[in-house]
């Protein structure tokens, strides 16, 4: 048996009353529109259920474009956009720039949404396991000889995501200069395009001094809430 419910079907599940720094959104109204088909040993599909009536109203059609199912970015399109961003164009300045030429976001099919969702999953595929395992070994046999090392790492779908470190020297410059910390995260230059986000501060010679460092896949909330 296959079914195929709509995309408002269930509830979202509580899982507590806790406070939250912030809330994901979410959109289903636990609507019962679906297709069911029952598949026989020959491999013929029957529809066994459908139930077309919908809880909700439907997108308008000046919003059709805005669809998920709508949606797409042609290879064209990505290689173009990772060309620019290699040579320093912001992607909301690249998405702008090709809106702009191609009469609108209905017209060129993808939202800057998009295109930060597939840049991130080009940079995704970098990640083979090889490198992270080797990377998530050498933090760990440094915790192991070092007592005041400490790391910890983000795992999304099995893809590294994030990864903090901090040593014992960082540690001891914090517990004396750490009034004051700065954190912010650099352009992507690294081989695999994360984004670092280092905590800095100032000791007693006014000298930048580093009390951890971090590296994101991505600026979502999601990954700055795991950092702090």
């Amino acid at each position: 048996m296959k079914s195929y419910c709509c995309w408002k079907e269930g509830k979202k599940l509580q899982k507590g009353t806790e406070n939250k720094s912030y809330t994901k959104l979410d959109y289903r109204s636990d609507c019962k529109a679906k297709l069911q088909f029952s598949i026989g040993v020959d491999g013929d599909w029957t529809v066994s259920k459908h139930i077309i009536h919908h809880n909700h109203a439907f997108c308008a059609i000046g919003q059709r474009h805005l669809l998920k199912s709508h949606r797409g970015v042609d290879r064209e399109y990505l290689e173009f956009i990772m060309l620019m961003k290699e040579s320093g164009t912001k992607v909301s300045d690249i998405h702008r720039m090709l809106q702009k030429q191609s009469g609108g976001v209905s017209s060129l099919g993808f939202t800057k949404r998009d295109a930060y969702n597939v840049l991130e999953y080009e940079r995704s595929k970098m990640f083979d396991g090889t490198d992270s395992n080797t990377l998530i070994g050498i933090l760990k046999k440094r915790a192991e000889v070092e007592s005041d090392f400490f790391f910890d790492f983000d795992l999304d779908d099995g893809i590294l995501s994030c990864f903090f470190w901090r040593d014992g020297h960082m540690k001891s410059d914090y517990d004396r200069f750490g009034d004051v910390v700065i954190h912010d995260t650099t352009y992507r230059t690294n081989k695999y395009d994360m984004i670092c986000g280092p905590f800095v501060g100032m000791n007693h010679h006014c000298k930048n001094i580093m009390f951890g460092c971090g590296f994101m896949l991505n600026e979502k909330v999601e990954s700055f809430v795991w950092l702090f």
